[in-house]
């Protein structure tokens, strides 16, 4: 129960935290994130033109029969498809996330700092916050992908692709969740215990980047406001929590 309780809290800090934005006048903060968002969307739709009729061609190799062939190059060509846009969707997310680390970490601190009384926090340096959000997101989209792609491999199976997909979408948001968290984590806590704290807050990790991934599947605006409400309600999330507070 307590898993789905964070998820409701996680999902329902969204709305504060666009106000917070507004409030505190952060959305100036957001155009650098918003030009690199833009950059690496086109970058991404251009990769996945370009390279999955490639992958379909490559994978319709592996079938050598006459008969069939027609049958499996079509499949090929919607695996070669579905899997880039699958794997382009993680590596977006978590390339954005860590360029944009140094960012969202203006935004995340003043959040917090309005949060605690206008007490300010530590701050931490942009190369700081670069290198951290570089390696955190590697190991996560690491992960991701390890997990997603058996998973992904299941969802081409009937019964068991619901069930697979739902999988997915959990592994996803889940590890989403972790990257916008860690934006306030970085000021409190080595990577090791940030690591220990999001397992023992799945939920508040899972809700936060349910909303994202949702938000990101809006046309144009998703990608250039995701990431700062994200920031920001993640900051919320996870300051409440290390104060004990249930937002």
């Amino acid at each position: 129960m307590a898993f789905f309780t964070d998820i409701k809290i996680a999902a329902s800090d969204y709305g504060e935290g666009f106000k917070l934005i507004s409030k505190l006048g952060l959305w100036k903060f957001t155009l650098i994130p918003a030009l690199i968002a833009i950059g690496l969307a086109a970058l991404f739709i251009w990769g996945g033109w370009y390279f999955a009729t490639d992958i379909g061609a490559a994978i319709a190799q592996i079938w050598p029969f006459e008969f069939g062939a027609s049958f499996f190059r079509s499949l090929s060509n919607f695996i070669g498809g579905l899997s880039v846009i699958v794997v382009g969707f993680f590596a977006f997310k978590h390339l954005l996330m860590a360029v944009c680390g140094p960012f969202m970490a203006p935004i995340s601190q003043k959040v917090e700092d309005h949060l605690n009384g206008d007490k300010v926090v530590s701050e931490i340096g942009f190369m700081s916050s670069l290198v951290r959000s570089i390696r955190i997101n590697i190991r996560l989209i690491l992960i991701e992908l390890l997990i997603s792609v058996p998973l992904l491999l299941l969802s081409l199976i009937p019964m068991l692709n619901i069930i697979s997909s739902i999988l997915l979408f959990y592994a996803s948001s889940y590890f989403t969740g972790f990257g916008a968290m860690d934006y306030c984590l970085e000021r409190h806590y080595k990577t090791s215990d940030s690591v220990k704290f999001v397992r023992a807050n799945k939920g508040l990790a899972t809700g936060n980047g349910i909303i994202f991934n949702l938000i990101l599947l809006i046309p144009v605006i998703g990608v250039l406001v995701v990431l700062p409400i994200s920031t920001a309600a993640a900051t919320i999330s996870t300051f409440n929590r290390m104060n004990k507070k249930e937002g």
